[in-house]
């Protein structure tokens, strides 16, 4: 990060709080942003449909984690995919194709923690049920830190 960087405020979500935005059937709720962490994580739990999950994509700037709460997720980094259970973990760094898609027959979830934050940005931008179906419209995707800084 360029330039001082915030102080990070303390902070504490109970579960199920946060806020929420709809994307592409599913939800993504945030736990913790860059304007809580002083910049450096964004850390959110998505609640995803069967099937559910962001198309392949790279982020320029951020490295990723995933893991998964509950449900069965496959979680393509690469050339690979790995499917993986409640307590699976996945790390992607920046540069990387990656996915997830809840590989189950009813609801999942899974944590995603992005480094570093900001990129909550672009989901409140692209979410949204209005609006979400169409972000993704070819794959894979560049996601650049200035788009949705």
């Amino acid at each position: 990060m360029a330039g001082d960087p915030t102080p990070a405020e303390l902070d504490a979500i109970r579960a199920g709080d946060g806020e929420r935005i709809p994307m592409r059937g599913n939800t993504i709720t945030l736990k913790a942003t860059a304007a809580s962490t002083g910049g450096v994580l964004m850390l959110s739990e998505v609640e995803a449909t069967p099937g559910g999950g962001p198309p392949l994509h790279v982020h320029d700037s951020e490295d990723e984690w995933f893991y998964v709460l509950d449900g069965t997720f496959d979680i393509v980094l690469g050339d690979e995919v790995v499917r993986t259970g409640a307590g699976g973990f996945a790390f992607v760094p920046h540069g990387t194709p990656h996915r997830f898609a809840n590989a189950g027959e009813g609801p999942a979830r899974i944590l995603a923690a992005f480094a570093p934050g900001g990129i909550e940005n672009f989901f409140r931008m692209a979410g949204g049920d209005h609006r979400s179906e169409t972000v993704f419209e070819s794959a894979p995707i560049k996601l650049a830190s200035p788009a949705y800084t």
